[in-house]
């Protein structure tokens, strides 16, 4: 609930400047710090390898369900059953929690198990991760000011955006992770 109060002060895809450069969408901010606050206790503690594969399976399916809930109510009629502004911003909030957490610990369960041994490209995108995660916002934004350019269809601009992004924004990291003082923090 802490980002539904936090929505209040900074709406969704308000972004700001922080330290000049960076963007930042503050309406995120609470998920995505208990994310990583979470998510360096379960390294710290081995939860990833431990966490029981049922559950993780059951948190997939909250994920799905509350994403197809969602998609439902957005393009099925449902006349009669109106919501305030309020009540739907405190459900779209839970919701969006609902999803996240489901994928994440769902999906994490799911490649734990499909995926159990990395190669050396593994390896180097694992690595990487924590870096892409701090770099592809600048990077993707640059490469969708020139795609925006085009007259294409917001699919294929997606698909371009994508196919450019991913492997600049892993280039971009590991040459930035050559330099000692970043490769410290990252």
């Amino acid at each position: 609930m802490l980002c539904w109060l936090v929505r209040l002060w900074s709406p969704i895809d308000h972004w700001m400047n922080l330290i000049g450069f960076f963007r930042v969408a503050f309406a995120d901010v609470p998920r995505d710090l208990a994310f990583f606050i979470f998510g360096a206790m379960a390294f710290r503690r081995s939860w990833f390898e431990r966490y029981p594969t049922g559950r993780g399976m059951g948190w997939l399916a909250v994920g799905l369900v509350a994403a197809a809930a969602m998609y439902a109510w957005r393009l099925l009629p449902h006349p009669g059953l109106a919501l305030s502004e309020c009540a739907y911003s405190v459900i779209y909030t839970v919701w969006e929690e609902l999803v996240a957490f489901g994928f994440c610990i769902g999906l994490l369960v799911v490649f734990r198990q499909v995926a159990k041994h990395r190669g050396r490209f593994g390896k180097i995108l694992s690595s990487n991760q924590y870096s892409v995660y701090i770099w592809h916002v600048p990077v993707v934004q640059q490469i969708q000011r020139v795609v925006h350019l085009l007259s294409l269809c917001p699919l294929a601009k997606f698909g371009l955006v994508a196919a450019f992004a991913l492997p600049l924004v892993f280039l971009w990291s590991a040459l930035m992770r050559r330099i000692p003082a970043v490769r410290a923090v990252m």
